[in-house]
């Protein structure tokens, strides 16, 4: 099968998902450390990546992901380095892209799969995991190329305070994104540019059909094997 293993690998997914909630419980207690947080980001996209060529092993995916690894986690050692916020907008433009690349082929591995087993179910859990991830990245790269974009986030002065004080807006920035993936509207946070608002209405319009697709694949699926 050209040096391809089958799409749903065993434990692919499984190890994959609690790898991803495992972050969520760490990130508060690193939030304030870049040694910590480097390590933490540099994990994560190892594990992603690793988990990728596991489930996928094709050479093709490995190259592309590894290459977008390396510039994101070089440039966001260095942005920190020189207090350089465009460099840390680099870094995670490289990262934005590594992560919608991760979110494409599980989303098509999701929707190729031809039981309902326990890898079909862990891969939805953690494509939507993944996503939400994704928009807390463009949310935070949004606010730091327009500043103000979010009321109920704190401006950080870059100039006195150092890139490093923003690090715990992407924290409430992931939570606001999770509200909005799951259209919760506590309105704590709110959107207040253009483009922030284009964000959070096209992460809404995700959430939605996610859950739509996902229960139409397991029904089609379901009804497949009971035929």
């Amino acid at each position: 099968m050209n040096g391809v293993r089958p799409v749903w690998h065993p434990g692919g997914f499984v190890g994959l998902l609690f790898a991803v909630v495992a972050i969520f419980l760490v990130i508060p207690l690193l939030l304030q450390s870049f040694s910590a947080h480097l390590a933490l980001q540099t994990g994560f996209t190892v594990l992603m990546a690793s988990t990728l060529y596991t489930i996928v092993n094709r050479k093709v995916i490995w190259t592309l992901v590894f290459t977008l690894m390396i510039p994101f986690i070089v440039f966001d050692a260095l942005s920190i380095l020189y207090n350089s916020l465009f460099l840390m907008v680099v870094a995670y433009g490289f990262y934005c892209i590594f992560l919608l690349i991760a979110i494409i082929y599980l989303f098509k591995m999701m929707l190729e799969g031809k039981i309902i087993d326990t890898n079909l179910i862990f891969g939805a859990l953690t494509l939507y995991l993944l996503a939400g991830i994704l928009w807390a990245k463009l949310y935070f790269l949004s606010d730091c190329i327009f500043p103000g974009g979010f009321h109920g986030i704190a401006h950080v002065d870059v100039k006195n305070d150092g890139l490093g004080a923003g690090y715990e807006n992407q924290f409430n920035l992931m939570y606001y994104s999770f509200t909005t993936l799951a259209t919760l509207g506590l309105g704590d946070i709110v959107p207040i540019r253009h483009l922030a608002k284009t964000l959070t209405i096209l992460e809404a319009i995700y959430g939605q059909l996610f859950v739509a697709t996902v229960i139409a694949k397991v029904v089609s699926v379901w009804k497949k094997n009971t035929d």
